[in-house]
């Protein structure tokens, strides 16, 4: 049996009678997951004596209050109860139903083990990405018709809370970028310092572009829908080929289907990893990132037709706010990352998306 750790073994094992898996504890195994992502998250693999498996994660401080589980789970569970097989759901614990238990400064919850692998960028292609893209909208299309279901819904015209909230960074964005630069010739963290100059050049050309876009995309109205507004290629698991399971319902939240479509293909086909299938994916250079979004949704995804001008914004913001993100974490915030390496490699890969998009234009 693997560690723990003693808080998450005092996590689980907390109050006698209303820890999350006190009936399954005794003779389980439990692996920690190599990762979390970047969010803080820690999980682990919970193998009960009959073979049965489930998720067991502990939530970062700053990630969703306990309310914004409850209502993240229900959610999931809805959508999982209408025929989508590709959900997690979380498992209530005793005596009191709730699906997340707090402990030691953190929110913990208990699911269902999806199995499968998520496909690193350097192995993504075409046929993979579609398979991803159609299991998404599938999804989706579950969270929209359980929605209509739960207790106070009901269909909600507004404008986008991601625009809003995208809108609202970009005026600080110029303040962010000369603090890297005051900072980034006298820190020397594992980055291409070429790389991390060019990418800020890209930043502030792109931004009058992006505030632009953004004026127009607020005025958007159209019916709000739960979606997963941080679904990118990695939260997709494959078994032989096939998508298995889509994980991380942290970003759970009413948007737009655009938003997390724009996430999921982008995160893909904006990659410049070295290696990765999926570079120069199917590119056409007759038609422009639009079109080749476009063909992957065809006349409509999760049952509704994509506007292009919102569809815009969110994958251009997607990857040069992306990359400021990860730039202001570095230099500004001086973040720690559990896998550094892998961290680095993550912000060069935004740093050249962000170059790619501003050469481009």
């Amino acid at each position: 049996m693997h560690v723990l750790g003693r808080d998450a073994e005092k996590g689980i094992r907390s109050v006698p009678g209303k820890t999350i898996i006190d009936d399954l504890f005794e003779g389980v195994e439990i692996h920690p997951v190599t990762s979390g992502g970047f969010s803080g998250a820690r999980i682990w693999r919970v193998v009960g004596i009959d073979g049965r498996q489930w998720c067991l994660r502990q939530w970062p401080a700053s990630g969703p209050t306990k309310n914004d589980l409850f209502r993240i789970h229900a959610g999931v569970r809805a959508a999982a109860s209408r025929g989508s097989d590709f959900l997690s759901v979380a498992i209530p614990a005793r005596p009191f139903d709730q699906t997340a238990i707090e402990f030691a400064g953190h929110l913990w919850e208990l699911s269902v083990w999806l199995d499968g692998e998520p496909v690193l960028l350097t192995g993504f292609n075409g046929d993979l990405l579609r398979k991803a893209v159609n299991a998404a909208a599938g999804v989706h299309q579950a969270f929209y018709d359980a929605s209509r279901s739960l207790p106070g819904s009901g269909p909600i015209s507004a404008s986008s809370p991601a625009v809003a909230r995208r809108m609202l960074q970009l005026p600080g964005a110029e303040s962010v970028l000369g603090q890297i630069e005051t900072v980034m010739s006298s820190q020397q963290p594992e980055l291409d310092s070429g790389l991390v100059t060019n990418s800020v050049r890209a930043i502030r050309s792109m931004l009058p572009q992006l505030n632009a876009l953004g004026e127009r995309a607020g005025l958007q109205r159209s019916l709000l829908q739960p979606v997963l507004g941080d679904l990118w290629c990695e939260n997709v698991l494959f078994q032989d080929g096939m998508v298995s399971g889509i994980i991380d319902y942290g970003s759970y939240g009413l948007d737009f289907p655009e938003l997390p479509f724009a996430r999921l293909v982008g995160s893909v086909v904006n990659n410049d990893e070295p290696g990765t299938a999926a570079v120069d994916w199917e590119r056409d250079p007759t038609r422009d990132w639009k079109s080749q979004f476009l063909s992957l949704a065809g006349d409509s995804w999760a049952g509704r037709a994509l506007n292009q001008e919102i569809l815009g914004f969110f994958h251009q913001t997607n990857i040069i706010l992306g990359c400021l993100n990860w730039l202001e974490w570095i230099f500004v915030q001086h973040r720690p990352f559990a896998d550094s390496a892998r961290a680095m490699r993550r912000a060069e890969q935004m740093m050249r998306a962000a170059v790619r998009m501003e050469a481009e234009r």
